[in-house]
């Protein structure tokens, strides 16, 4: 019971302060938090999750993100390019978001992982991979990232129609964790009888 209440009196000003921030920052944002809110977050909800003793509810609640990181592990370990900047791009004449891509590069060139990656990408339509120059064979892809995988799969769109998009996702996993917490207990968590 008093992890429980400590749970809640480390998360309760943390919500507070988000959704005032989340009113400043929907579109048009008015505010950037960089990464100081990611990492204040991130420390919070472990910090939470292993103070109440629900860290396998946490993996659950956080699948986005995790799908996220290992949705981007193939550029991050450089398996195929990756640019400074992965967020989608904004087109100003018509004031949409849309899939930001790697630099044009030569695909016989990249070792046997990036080559496995490619072949991924392509088969489950994970990527959008564009030819630049058939005689020079290179190609370039859009950026491995939740964000422009939903830009890619559903279209350009307005920033704020590209948020609630993936806050939808959230929602959906979130449902999920309560179900798998609540629905499934004895087949994923220690259950005394």
């Amino acid at each position: 019971q008093a992890q429980h209440i400590m749970s809640l009196v480390l998360t309760l000003p943390f919500l507070l302060t988000t959704m005032a921030l989340l009113r400043q920052n929907w579109f048009p944002s008015r505010v950037f938090v960089g990464d100081t809110l990611p990492y204040l977050a991130g420390s919070l909800f472990a910090a939470v999750s292993i103070v109440g003793h629900f860290s396998k509810m946490m993996v659950l609640l956080l699948l986005p993100q995790i799908i996220n990181a290992l949705f981007s592990v193939p550029q991050v370990l450089r398996w195929i390019p990756i640019p400074r900047h992965r967020m989608p791009g904004f087109d100003q004449h018509t004031g949409l978001v849309k899939a930001s891509y790697t630099d044009a590069f030569c695909e016989k060139d990249l070792k046997i992982l990036g080559r496995a990656t490619m072949w991924v990408l392509r088969t489950f339509r994970l990527a959008d991979i564009q030819v630049v120059s058939h005689d020079a064979g290179t190609v370039r892809v859009t950026n491995l990232t939740l964000n422009c995988l939903c830009l890619y799969w559903f279209g350009d769109c307005r920033e704020d129609i590209l948020c609630v998009k993936l806050m939808l996702l959230q929602a959906l996993c979130t449902m999920l964790a309560f179900a798998v917490r609540f629905g499934l207990t004895r087949y994923f968590f220690d259950v005394v009888r």
